[in-house]
């Protein structure tokens, strides 16, 4: 069974990128952060809001919470192992996750119990109607201490009123260095193409190596390989300079599988520009217009299980992300609160492969291990223009 959930978690990462592609500039999003936050208010849903929910989020119906918590556990057990910071490793993808509740409220002890086995989520009391303030700033202040101070003020003062119940929050931070490292001195300014006839200057990282690599009709695929082998960002680079716009009409058609087949080993001349991206999202929208629309109405939503009433609805979905990807490997970062209130072998001798990435292409950050997406996005500007 293990394909058929990472079959739904690549469904979920292509349909969510489908309703983000319409924002403007660079952008980056953790599929398996969202995922996680909505799987944790899942649990309590109830009736047709469970059922929109497993829709959305591509449950496949049998074990998806025990798969889930699965991959999560997989990935905690490589986080900071033996006690090691994280500025100490040289690979670390750490993925956490808190309920924060209202002192008082009365919260299903079935719904605890669930999170904390499935999720490792415990609780912590906030006074959301008495100090909306010094609740937030918590919320954050967790949020900055998970990422690595990558992302910073995740809530803002309209996302926390004296009406919140609870926030359910998922933190992710990557940094993984390269297998096979850029050189420095290989790097040089370039230009970097935004459209067919318009550039900007950019610093285009380049070597010789060999990587799984696949040639498509209309685009080419590599794959480069972090220092752990159990994290890869796969780059899918269109053949013309504007092609990326056709390539996510393909992926909004047909999804990521047939870009995540098999690369076969090949000796590839790679140009990757130094990019950042940052996000900052709102998706009570995108997931309105993902079918997911009972969750957010009052009246309508069920929560039911996790406070044994109606009166829970969804106000807001808060996701940001951030990427950094230079010579030496790749630190990003991203959070999502949910806010409930109520009413390798080398070839013999040949010529490498060109894959020159100097425009606008997808990328992907998937465990090589499991198949798990941690992140995606698309760089149009490697300068660093984003979606916030």
């Amino acid at each position: 069974m293990r394909a058929a959930h990472v079959k739904a978690d690549h469904s979920f990462a292509a349909a969510l990128y489908g309703q983000l592609a319409s924002e403007q500039g660079n952008l980056v999003f953790s599929p398996a952060s969202i995922r996680s936050a909505l799987a944790m208010a899942a649990l309590g849903a109830r009736g047709e809001t469970a059922a929109e929910m497993a829709r959305t989020l591509a449950f496949t119906g049998e074990q998806d919470h025990e798969d889930l918590a699965a991959v999560l556990a997989e990935w905690r057990a490589r986080s900071e192992p033996a006690g090691q910071p994280a500025a100490h490793q040289r690979d670390v993808l750490r993925v956490v996750n808190r309920l924060w509740g209202q002192t008082g409220y009365t919260i299903q002890p079935e719904f605890c119990q669930a999170l904390l086995a499935i999720y490792a989520s415990s609780l912590q009391a906030l006074d959301f109607a008495g100090d909306c303030q010094a609740s937030r700033l918590a919320i954050n202040a967790w949020v900055r201490e998970q990422t690595e101070g990558r992302i910073a003020d995740l809530l803002s003062p309209p996302h926390v009123q004296p009406d919140t119940r609870m926030i359910l929050t998922n933190a992710v931070y990557l940094k993984a260095m390269w297998a096979h490292e850029f050189t420095e001195w290989g790097t040089r300014e370039g230009p970097f193409w935004t459209a067919a006839a318009a550039h900007v200057p950019a610093q285009l990282m380049s070597q010789t190596t060999t990587l799984g690599y696949a040639d498509l009709r209309d685009c080419q695929i590599v794959e480069l390989p972090y220092a752990a082998d159990k994290l890869g960002m796969i780059v899918i680079l269109p053949r013309v300079r504007d092609g990326l716009p056709r390539l996510e009409q393909a992926l909004a058609r047909s999804g990521l599988e047939p870009w995540l087949g098999e690369r076969r080993p090949t000796l590839v001349h790679v140009v990757l520009p130094r990019f950042r991206a940052t996000s900052l999202l709102s998706l009570a929208t995108v997931l309105l217009r993902m079918d997911m629309a009972h969750a957010f109405r009052y009246g309508q939503a069920d929560f039911s299980g996790i406070d044994g009433t109606r009166e829970l609805y969804l106000s807001d979905a808060i996701h940001q992300a951030f990427i950094a990807v230079d010579e030496h490997g790749t630190d990003a970062a991203a959070a999502t609160a949910l806010v409930l209130i109520s009413s390798c072998i080398p070839l013999a001798t040949p010529q490498p492969k060109e894959f020159c990435a100097d425009h606008p292409f997808l990328f992907l950050l998937h465990d090589r291990e499991n198949g798990r997406i941690v992140f995606m996005g698309r760089v149009v500007d490697p300068r660093g223009a984003s979606t916030d």
